[in-house]
């Protein structure tokens, strides 16, 4: 037993004992090394996988909601439109009534204004309907455009209120 032991002192037995432990060592850290790599891949192929999946399912949501409310913006302009249409002939309406009317009167050598045609700006029950044609249809138009503009306004509003709540349904 003792010669047995005194052979394992030999140093080349240590040696080569030593190196086939840090053979060994080395070959296992190796092995851990690229199971334990190989799992991190796989989870993390895993994470990018779902994001991925999570980020179409988005933005195929986000389609169907920009889908929405171009179809919405799509329809209020059709009204829009339907509405300027109406006002157009209504304005064309008043302004071949208003040229019926008479027209002013250029002014005066004495340089005075012409009678006015009715009882005044003053009167409570004055409706426009004493002016005279330039007058008439001057307001008239400037009327027109201002529903108009208060009819974009509204349309406006609208759909922003629409795309608000869409978004923010969506969010939740």
């Amino acid at each position: 037993m003792i010669a047995a032991f005194k052979a394992l002192l030999n140093p080349w037995v240590i040696l080569g004992l030593l190196a086939a432990f840090l053979g060994f060592g080395a070959w296992s850290y190796h092995q851990g090394d690229e199971n334990g790599s190989q799992r991190v891949q796989n989870v993390l192929e895993a994470g990018q996988k779902q994001a991925a999946e999570a980020r179409v399912a988005k933005i195929l949501a986000n389609q169907k909601i920009e889908q929405e409310l171009q179809a919405a913006a799509n329809n209020e302009r059709k009204a829009a439109d339907e509405e300027n249409k109406r006002l157009t002939t209504e304005l064309a309406d008043a302004e071949r009534r208003l040229r019926l009317r008479a027209s002013r009167p250029p002014a005066l050598a004495s340089g005075e204004l012409p009678k006015p045609t009715g009882p005044g700006a003053g009167a409570a029950w004055a409706t426009g309907a004493d002016l005279y044609a330039d007058d008439g249809i001057f307001l008239t138009r400037e009327s027109h455009l201002a529903q108009r503009v208060r009819n974009q306004r509204d349309s406006c509003y609208r759909l922003y209120r629409e795309a608000q709540a869409k978004i923010k349904g969506a969010s939740q």
